[in-house]
């Protein structure tokens, strides 16, 4: 996973939690979003991925990032598709709400 701020750090995570399923598949792919970085093209994941991977681990850090996230971009997200990534690859959507238009990180 790549992660980037609007300061310019990169931030470059690889691995998978243990027990869980590889995250990377073709749906992936053909849903991310390609990007050049200096002279290497890149795929971002999909935003959704991101988020269903984020409330799973539920750290302190994903918390913050998780707010960060939905505040932004919680009304453009797909949101079928951010719950048949948790389904798939067996992921707790526990700490979202989902509405029918939105989703938000439920309160404490």
């Amino acid at each position: 996973m790549l992660a980037a701020t609007k300061g310019g750090r990169i931030e470059l995570h690889y691995g998978r939690p243990p027990g869980k399923p590889e995250y990377v598949d073709e749906e992936t792919i053909a849903r991310a979003v390609k990007v050049k970085l200096v002279d290497l093209y890149v795929s971002l994941q999909p935003l959704e991925e991101l988020v269903a991977y984020k409330a799973d681990r539920f750290t302190e850090r994903d918390s913050s990032d998780l707010r960060r996230l939905l505040r932004e971009c919680g009304d453009r997200m797909d949101l079928k598709y951010l719950t048949e990534v948790a389904k798939k690859r067996g992921l707790s959507l526990e700490k979202l709400l989902i509405t029918e238009n939105r989703v938000m990180l439920k309160e404490p």
